[in-house]
């Protein structure tokens, strides 16, 4: 009776490990993926929490930069609970700067959003949060217009999250 127990618990503790955060947490493994969804043209920067992806010669000239941690956010914890909703985030960030957006990102099970905003006077911000249990993925595109930098967040957010939030 003993053994099946401690045999079942060995079995699940996989599970349960990941029931809270994502099944993926090295980005050197999915590296070429995100590489190949957004264009072969990219050069690229690959280490197991952080990614980077640069193209000069490509319209809007981006840099995209992902990086897997963890969250000690009150105002993401809020998000993660339903505690603070999207508009209300979506009010206080344009309280700020009137050109912030924040839309909502389809990524089941995790939660995600995406901020975008001026990132000075030639660059725009789209910053993806894909968050599941204590994990936090961050996609940071940067980019001369605005279509350039929420196409390439969006790209990779659809791209990579079911391989890194899993299901």
């Amino acid at each position: 009776m003993r053994r099946t127990v401690i045999a079942a618990f060995a079995c699940l503790s996989p599970a349960l490990a990941h029931a809270e955060g994502f099944v993926r947490h090295d980005l050197t493994e999915i590296a070429s993926e995100a590489r190949a969804a957004l264009d072969d043209s990219f050069a690229m920067t690959s280490h197991v929490r952080r990614l980077t992806l640069t193209c000069s010669g490509c319209k809007g000239a981006p840099t995209i930069d992902l990086s897997i941690g963890g969250h000690m956010d009150d105002v993401v914890a809020g998000l993660q609970s339903g505690r603070t909703s999207l508009a209300s985030l979506r009010s206080a960030c344009r309280s700020r700067n009137s050109a912030c957006n924040i839309t909502e990102l389809s990524v089941d099970p995790a939660v995600g959003w995406v901020v975008t905003h001026p990132a000075g006077p030639l660059t725009t911000s789209a910053t993806a949060f894909v968050l599941r249990g204590s994990d936090l993925l961050t996609v940071r595109s940067l980019a001369e217009d605005s279509a350039t930098a929420e196409r390439n967040a969006h790209t990779l957010v659809q791209a990579l999250a079911p391989r890194i939030v899993g299901r």
